[in-house]
């Protein structure tokens, strides 16, 4: 859906494939130093188009593209797919110089507008290794006997995200659940939580970050060298939030983890 020759005339450019989350891919812009100077990132959501609102929308072909004012450094386009699944482009510049971010987005979102246009997008040359948590499903990690029984949490909606690679579970209210999702980055560090291991993996444990009334496990799968050469990091975020104290949540929150790390991938 990224093509790095359709933003070769805004610099340098280099695709990576492993630079966030996992339902993500990212086009980079390389100023003369060789450092980052701007992001084009693509993500798929599950979560079907919301009509309305106040956004400028054109219509090409059989998709809906939304363009969203600028915000400072960051440009956010959206494109609407005929299967009621959602695409958003976010660009931003990292550094300067470096090109208008809206422009970057515009032309991505034109290639990918191009690539939906002639039919079924190309599917991946190869496969994910055995290991890898592109082949996990977050939505069986945990079960509504297993979130009643350790959170407290009756669930009442499973909202699993794009290819299954995140899962909320909420009690209906919204005042109560649960959150996990797949990510990926350049190292795993636990420099903004307390360190922790937890079955056995090396673990963070951040309370209050993701919301208040929060408590966010962040826990290692796997450390591999991309296409790219560069060190990268699978982990596990599980959220968990609600009217506790932020110790209960962060106990439920272990709990949970080590938990659902039973149903990982083996790694």
């Amino acid at each position: 859906m990224l093509n790095p020759a359709s933003l070769s005339r805004f610099g340098e450019t280099v695709l990576d494939p492993d630079y966030g989350e996992i339902d993500r891919c990212d086009v980079l812009l390389q100023g003369e130093s060789g450092d980052d100077i701007a992001d084009v990132q693509l993500n798929f959501s599950a979560d079907p188009p919301e009509p309305g609102g106040h956004v400028p929308t054109r219509r090409v072909g059989n998709v809906a593209v939304g363009a969203y004012q600028r915000e400072g450094d960051e440009c956010l386009r959206n494109i609407a797919s005929a299967d009621r699944k959602q695409i958003w482009i976010i660009t931003e510049r990292l550094d300067t110089p470096a090109p208008d971010p809206c422009q970057l987005g515009d032309a991505a979102t034109d290639y990918v507008v191009s690539v939906l246009d002639r039919g079924q997008v190309p599917r991946r040359s190869g496969q994910p290794v055995a290991s890898s948590l592109l082949r996990g499903h977050a939505c069986g990690l945990l079960d509504s006997d297993e979130l009643k029984r350790v959170a407290g949490v009756r669930v009442a909606d499973r909202d699993p995200g794009f290819g299954d690679w995140q899962c909320e579970w909420t009690d209906g209210s919204g005042d109560a659940g649960v959150k996990v999702v797949f990510n990926r980055d350049n190292q795993f560090t636990t420099d903004d939580g307390q360190p922790a291991v937890i079955a056995g993996n090396r673990s963070s444990v951040s309370p209050n970050e993701w919301d208040d009334d929060s408590c966010l496990v962040r826990m290692l799968h796997r450390s591999y060298r991309n296409s790219l050469g560069d060190d990268t990091v699978e982990f596990m975020s599980l959220n968990v939030y609600g009217p506790k104290s932020t110790g209960k949540l962060c106990k439920t929150a272990k709990a949970l983890a080590a938990t659902a790390a039973k149903k990982l991938p083996a790694s």
